[in-house]
């Protein structure tokens, strides 16, 4: 669906890199933060109400943190940081910034996006993959 809607504008340059970004990061973001909003009352809902710390696995780190703030789940700790369910919403905003330069009429930003998807790949895969 992305290039079919904007993938004509980005490969005859209508639509610059930045305004795709913008376009992308609107719409997504929000659904982003609301779901981790939503986990962080369920977190405290469940501490409250049953008494129960978070476990050594839930506990908020830095790097966690990080990887929630910037959608990029399991790339670097290899769990699913602090809102789980935005994995979905990663998995969009990241394939959906990928597809700029592989619009591109650049073959240069073409083999450099497929780069960078290779190295992100293995780079999950050796902390137990998306899934894992």
């Amino acid at each position: 669906m992305l290039a079919y809607a904007y993938g004509d504008a980005i490969g005859s340059d209508r639509m610059t890199a930045y305004d795709f970004a913008v376009i992308r990061i609107a719409r997504l973001y929000p659904l982003h933060i609301l779901t981790a909003a939503f986990v962080a009352v369920m977190w405290s809902v469940s501490v409250v109400l049953f008494h129960h710390g978070l476990s050594d696995l839930s506990k908020p780190t830095a790097t966690g943190v990080l990887e929630t703030i910037t959608l990029t789940q399991s790339l670097f700790t290899g769990s699913w940081s602090l809102n789980t369910p935005s994995w979905s919403v990663a998995a969009e905003l990241w394939c959906g910034l990928i597809m700029l330069p592989l619009c591109s009429s650049s073959r240069m930003l073409r083999t450099v996006a497929v780069l960078v998807c290779v190295l992100a790949y293995l780079a999950t895969a050796m902390n137990g993959g998306f899934i894992g």
